[in-house]
């Protein structure tokens, strides 16, 4: 799945608006038997309020891109629906839980600091 590319007009996944040739505003991407991307585009990267389906697992919120050490990544913030059933509230970079978070489990819930999908209890 290519989520740090940039689309362009050309892109046969990519339906929505342009602006110079790269997908920009509201946008519907499609990723085959993995999912879809539906939401806002700006410069042909994924930014903005959007609803990610991958891999059964759903990301619904506002996602951004960050850069460092030279390195793109994308940073989502809201409500993930994970296909095991459990249900985290919170941020989220590159896939992965990523500060500060609420993680449900069935009886159960997590508050706190995450950092790379693990939970860092006391980190405060």
């Amino acid at each position: 799945m290519r989520v740090l590319n940039k689309y362009k007009k050309t892109d046969p996944n990519y339906s929505g608006g342009f602006k110079d040739q790269l997908a920009h505003g509201f946008g519907r991407l499609d990723f085959g038997d993995y999912g879809y991307y539906e939401g806002y585009f700006i410069e042909g990267k994924i930014s903005g309020r959007g609803y990610l389906k991958v891999n059964n697992n759903i990301f619904n919120g506002s996602f951004s891109y960050i850069q460092q050490n030279n390195e793109w990544f994308y940073k989502f913030n809201g409500e993930v629906i994970y296909s095991s059933g459990e249900y985290y509230i919170g941020e989220v970079k590159n896939g992965k839980r990523d500060g500060l978070g609420k993680l449900f489990f069935k009886n159960k819930m997590v508050e706190g600091y995450f950092f790379e999908n693990e939970y860092c209890p006391g980190f405060f």
